[in-house]
């Protein structure tokens, strides 16, 4: 049974011979309900941080998805280049770019930088 603040503050005991003191009663109800309410606030924060969690750890994941395909093409397009009969400036070309490539995954950097990317291109 989950019990709120409010229930706990409105919460009356019938007197009766023997009983409890009512005073007792009624102070320890006051702490309960004090204490339900700062778990109460504390589970709504966590829950805000744990939403808050979900969303950027679903963001890095879409975005390290995308740095993953683009080094798989850039590592094709290196393969082919590698692979192809041509001359030798593009195989000093391709060369750059396994360079680039294998920097890449080693950092795991979220993205090369501008000058890296021109340097790597192919004329």
């Amino acid at each position: 049974m989950k019990v709120s603040t409010l229930e706990v503050w409105q919460r009356e005991f019938a007197p009766c011979f023997r009983g409890y003191d009512p005073a007792e009663v009624d102070t320890f109800l006051e702490l309960v309900a004090g204490q339900v309410e700062d778990v109460d606030k504390e589970n709504a924060k966590l829950r805000e941080a744990l939403a808050r969690q979900k969303k950027d750890s679903q963001r890095a994941g879409e975005g390290e998805d995308d740095w993953k395909k683009a080094l798989m093409a850039a590592q094709q397009i290196l393969e082919a280049l590698e692979s192809s009969n041509g001359s030798a400036e593009l195989v000093h070309t391709a060369g750059g770019m396994r360079d680039l490539v294998n920097k890449g995954i080693e950092r795991k950097s979220p993205r090369p930088s501008a000058t890296a990317s021109k340097r790597g291109s192919v004329h």
